[in-house]
């Protein structure tokens, strides 16, 4: 929760020590350049979205604007016991406080409408793990929408689905905002893979269950063009090599028709073990795949020159062409986005098409948005509460964000 570009929301990191250096900036002037000589790289923007803050102590208050650990300390999670920090003394934002939602809606806008970046990377979007959420706020809302009473346990069924519902809808709302500023931009998500997928159902995993990311769900209903499961494991130990086949093969059969980007853990692997890991990758028909991290490219302690060209020369031989979002440059289906006048959160929304009949039904975020993705070409209405509000006729093209009128 700061900033490495000119912000007006986030104050500025602080170890840029030169006042008017902007490191997005700069990024993007080198890797857009149209010097003949150089090849064009694209830049997607690294968001941290639910981390807060790293370790002790809380940077100053001196910032402006001030950091919101300081300026907004309401909105950061608890868990089950009360607890603020986990045991590396992070501080997380809470995915189900409204405020949190509109505030990481309008960082990722601010990146889009300041810089010509070609991506959003979302990371850290989700909760740090199924005992978080406790926030205050939250608990209200989740109370409200469902009538509980008392504190849920952390693996209470309904309680995780609502928690995993409110990461969703802040990928649906900023997908939705970014793509009608920039229709071809691409939103990705770091997505987890802890441990294997237990009977090949993600809906077991550490990710469902724990980490409360329905990726699979998110890549499925098009809320984001590139998925990057951060795929750590170690190429020589036999069980992380099986859980390493195992994710991709979840992944590449949910990315039917979005990238599929499979995150390396170049770090805890010697190098002739990662070249293993992109070999499959390649062989499973993924789109690419990323190392973390470019500060430590292999578990050797060999300087990251060497290792750099032994990647270049050794396992890509020839530079990659950037993969092609079809979905975006040639669309066959728009976005239909909008708020409920009264600003109800957990709101049943409904999609009608122009007979009046049912196409597609969802919920308002915690602050009365919604969102519609993959609707085909044609005229809709969005109908608000199951026999109430509804908008003005929607005509809804391809690659295009519609806003439901009311």
């Amino acid at each position: 929760m700061d900033a490495y570009y000119q912000s007006d929301l986030l104050p500025r990191g602080t170890n840029l020590t030169a006042p008017g250096f902007d490191p997005l900036g700069t990024v993007l002037n080198l890797a857009h350049s149209s010097h003949t000589k150089v090849r064009p790289l694209e830049v997607h923007a690294w968001v941290v979205a639910m981390r807060a803050w790293k370790n002790q102590p809380f940077p100053p208050k001196s910032g402006k604007p001030l950091h919101v650990v300081h300026q907004h300390p309401e909105w950061l999670s608890k868990t089950y016991q009360g607890k603020l920090q986990d045991q590396e003394q992070n501080h997380f934002l809470d995915p189900g406080h409204p405020e949190v939602q509109e505030f990481l809606v309008s960082i990722c806008k601010e990146i889009v409408k300041k810089y010509p970046v070609d991506g959003l990377h979302l990371d850290y979007i989700r909760y740090p793990g199924v005992e978080w959420g406790y926030n205050p706020v939250s608990l209200e809302r989740f109370r409200k929408e469902t009538g509980r009473t008392g504190l849920p346990s952390p693996k209470d069924e309904q309680w995780s689905a609502w928690r995993r519902e409110q990461v969703t809808q802040v990928v649906k709302r900023i997908s939705a905002e970014i793509h009608s500023l920039r229709p071809h931009i691409k939103l990705s998500v770091a997505s987890i893979t802890w441990g294997g997928v237990p009977e090949k159902d993600f809906k077991k995993t550490r990710a469902y269950e724990e980490a409360l990311q329905d990726w699979v769900e998110w890549v499925r209903a098009g809320y984001v063009d590139i998925n990057v499961p951060m795929n750590y494991k170690r190429a020589n130990n036999s069980i992380q090599a099986q859980d390493f086949v195992d994710w991709v093969t979840l992944a590449r059969a949910t990315n039917t028709d979005r990238h599929l980007i499979v995150g390396l853990g170049a770090w805890m692997n010697p190098l002739d073990a990662t070249a293993r890991q992109v070999a499959a990758s390649k062989r499973m028909r993924s789109d690419g795949v990323a190392f973390f991290s470019y500060n430590q490219l292999e578990s050797s302690g060999r300087s990251q020159a060497p290792v750099i060209r032994d990647i270049s020369g050794k396992i890509f031989k020839s530079p990659a062409s950037v993969p092609q979002p079809a979905w975006l440059r040639k669309a066959k289906e728009g976005i239909v986005a909008g708020t409920d006048p009264r600003r109800r959160s957990g709101y049943p929304v409904l999609l009608l098409d122009s007979r009046k009949r049912e196409v597609a039904r969802t919920k308002t975020d915690g602050n009365g948005h919604f969102s519609f993705f993959r609707v085909p070409s044609g005229q809709y209405i969005a109908q608000v509460g199951l026999a109430s509000i509804l908008s003005e006729p929607i005509k809804v093209h391809p690659g295009k964000v519609h806003r439901a009128r009311f």
